[in-house]
């Protein structure tokens, strides 16, 4: 579930493309906010996840509702095949902006957090690598 509600994405819509609060947008809008907000959400997860952040450290980070924003506004206005010169450089500046996740700082609470999972790989084991006890033989099934 998106850091932010479409309604705040429609508000942000809005003030991008200078609308006073109370204007309508046209009925299309509806569906490109919804699903922007959505995989601007999963963007950012998706960043983070892959530097190794917890999904516990993410629903905690400082960030969340700014970037799901900025995130949400890039998606929402790249699907909405805007062809005003402006509004394309803004699309651009959006997505120029949140390449800064890949080395962004982390912050729960003000405070910088680790990843949960620094340097490793995501996978899950038990125990001890021991190969002592392994032992290979190859048979021949000529």
């Amino acid at each position: 579930m998106p850091w932010i509600t479409d309604e705040q994405l429609t508000s942000a819509v809005k003030s991008v493309l200078q609308l006073p609060p109370s204007a309508a947008l046209p009925g299309h809008w509806a569906e490109l906010i919804t699903a922007g907000n959505a995989a601007g959400y999963n963007f950012c997860r998706a960043k983070l996840g892959g530097r190794g952040y917890s999904p516990a450290q993410m629903d905690r980070w400082d960030g969340r509702a700014e970037w799901n924003r900025r995130a949400g506004l890039y998606f929402t206005f790249s699907e909405a095949n805007l062809d005003d010169d402006q509004a394309l450089e803004q699309v651009e500046r959006l997505w120029d902006r949140m390449q800064d996740l890949d080395e962004l700082d982390v912050t729960v609470d003000g405070v910088a957090v680790d990843p949960d999972n620094a340097g490793g790989s995501g996978d899950v084991g038990y125990g001890d690598f021991d190969t002592g006890g392994d032992t290979f033989t190859m048979e021949s099934t000529l």
